[in-house]
C-alpha cells in the first residue's frame, strides 16, 4: 500500500469514527491539496441514502452467485468421488442435457 493510500485509509477511518476533515488536514498538511477534495467528496457521498440495485443487476448478481456455488459444489463432489462414479454422473448429466 502506498503512503498516499495509507493516509487516505487513516483519514477515512477517522471520518467514519466522527472525526473532522480539518483534523486530518492538520495531521497531513503536505497532502492537503489532494486530501481536502477527496475527503469532502467522501463526506458528501456518505450522506446519500443507499440505493437498492436495479432489478436486472440484482438478477445478474444472483445468477452469478448461483452459478459460482454450483461450480464449487460440482468441483467438491468431483474431488470426493471415485473416477467411475464421476463418469456415471457425467453420463447422467449429458443424458439430461440432451432430453
Amino acid at each position: 500500500m502506498s503512503k498516499r493510500d495509507q493516509i487516505l485509509e487513516t483519514c477515512l477511518a477517522r471520518l467514519a469514527a466522527g472525526g473532522s476533515i480539518e483534523t486530518c488536514l492538520a495531521d497531513y498538511p503536505e497532502n492537503a491539496e489532494w486530501l481536502r477534495p477527496t475527503l469532502a467528496a467522501v463526506r458528501q457521498l456518505s450522506t446519500l441514502p443507499p440505493q437498492p440495485p436495479r432489478p436486472a443487476a440484482d438478477q445478474a448478481i444472483r445468477q452469478r452467485l448461483r452459478q459460482s456455488a454450483w461450480q464449487k459444489a460440482a468441483a467438491d463432489r468431483a474431488a470426493s468421488r471415485p473416477r467411475r462414479v464421476q463418469i456415471q454422473f457425467f453420463m447422467e448429466d449429458m443424458y439430461l442435457l440432451n432430453k
